[in-house]
């Protein structure tokens, strides 16, 4: 049976529960990638990251808009 966990690693990708990715999963991929191929997959996932982000802030700047137009518009005219 220990032949068989031999290079499993623990991880969840539920969401709001992620565990184990940057401890043992990203580490683990790299090392078994050559230098060159572990760099350009870190750099994307760092791009990849940063997208996210701006995706989230832009959807927030975005609902935000629209609760204050609604606001605006129904607003008492004076």
């Amino acid at each position: 049976m220990d032949e068989f966990l031999d290079g499993c690693i623990p991880v969840c990708t539920a969401p709001e529960r992620v565990y184990g990715i940057d401890e043992w999963f990203l580490p683990a991929l790299t090392d078994s990638l050559d230098e060159a191929r572990a760099v350009a997959l870190l750099r994307c996932l760092r791009k990849e990251a940063h997208a996210d982000r701006f995706r989230k802030v832009l959807r927030q700047v975005t609902a935000a808009g629209l609760e204050a137009a609604k606001i605006l518009w129904h607003a008492p005219k004076k």
